[in-house]
């Protein structure tokens, strides 16, 4: 049996829901679908839109979600689009060299600009903002190792870095604004607001006529067939497919259990912090990730509002990594999962 999604709390994002949030393009599922895509987050609708821009011989796909659409980790998470330029990079150099770990930092980097132009062109409202991320450190150990992956890095001589500003000393309190600063970096990033980003897609799709929405209908197994086709369960009914996508993130292993030692979820504690009514909100510009002494990680995100999205949480809880070798990539975005 699979795992399902729970009922979350209600969410800053989807405060005011989305006219499509509960939708289902039909009353009954479809009995054939090209593709079935099990989960309506960032990694589902942007394969339906990529299959639908790409690929003509794709006529019909049915993205299914547990949930409302885009209520999960997409939908919850701080919008934070904050490329990873050195953090990871060592491990991909130790595994695959120089040059594949900078493919990878590169990639990417590449997707802010290409998110901006991507909002720009299709005219999205979502609150998209391009600003300078702060990396910060409190802890001696983890300050002294961030200079020295920092000094790595630059040695290899990767371009990108010239967008890194690293600083430590007696001035980083000054430089960052976080009092106790020990070291701090900033490099180009940008935020979003995730929701609305993803139900803008979903509403262009529909309107192609080849794509259908089901919300609340979870997959509770997907089979092969013989015929190298396969047969998706639901507590609706079952649809066939030639093709499935799995973008159901931290849910992956409930369909496909080979998982269950690789892709283990974690918790993050996401909220909204508000500015009193009547008081003036301070001038923060960038986005912050802020390392504790004692390795509580959290980022902030200002608002024009004045408010601040705050997601925290510990080291030690986040996402497994693990060796190319043991399986796929699976994508996934943080938050919920």
């Amino acid at each position: 049996m699979s795992t399902l999604p729970s009922n979350p709390i209600a969410c800053f994002w989807q405060n005011n829901p989305h006219e499509l949030h509960d939708h289902r393009s039909t009353e009954d599922l479809p009995t054939h679908s090209d593709v079935v895509i099990v989960g309506a987050g960032y990694a589902g609708v942007s394969t339906a839109w990529h299959l639908l821009h790409n690929h003509d011989n794709i006529k019909s796909i049915t993205i299914l979600e547990a949930r409302g659409a885009c209520s999960g980790a997409t939908g919850r998470n701080g919008g934070h689009l904050r490329p990873d330029l050195y953090g990871h990079i060592p491990t991909y150099i130790d595994r695959a060299g120089p040059e594949a770990a900078a493919e990878i930092a590169e990639f990417e980097i590449a997707h802010v600009p290409a998110i901006k132009k991507f909002v720009e062109s299709e005219q999205i409202d979502c609150d998209f903002r391009l600003t300078r991320t702060i990396d910060v450190w409190c802890n001696e150990q983890a300050a002294e190792g961030a200079r020295k992956v920092y000094e790595r890095m630059k040695a290899y001589g990767f371009a990108y870095m010239d967008d890194v500003d690293f600083h430590t000393g007696k001035n980083v309190e000054g430089i960052c604004g976080v009092k106790g600063a020990v070291a701090c970096a900033s490099y180009t990033a940008a935020t979003i607001w995730p929701y609305k980003f993803i139900m803008h897609l979903l509403a262009k799709l529909l309107a192609s006529g080849k794509v259908n929405l089901q919300t609340y209908t979870p997959a509770t197994a997907v089979t092969p067939s013989a015929d190298g086709k396969f047969t998706i369960d639901t507590p609706r009914g079952t649809i066939h497919a030639d093709k499935v996508i799995h973008a159901s993130n931290a849910y992956v292993s409930s369909l496909l259990p080979q998982y269950k030692h690789n892709i283990i979820p974690c918790k993050g504690i996401c909220c909204r912090i508000a500015v009193p009514e009547g008081k003036p909100a301070p001038l923060l510009t960038n986005s912050y990730i802020d390392r504790t002494k004692d390795n509580v990680l959290s980022y902030l995100i200002p608002r024009a509002d004045g408010s601040i999205i705050r997601t925290r949480r510990r080291r030690q809880g986040l996402l497994r990594r693990v060796h190319a070798a043991d399986v796929p990539r699976v994508g996934g975005v943080g938050g919920e999962g």
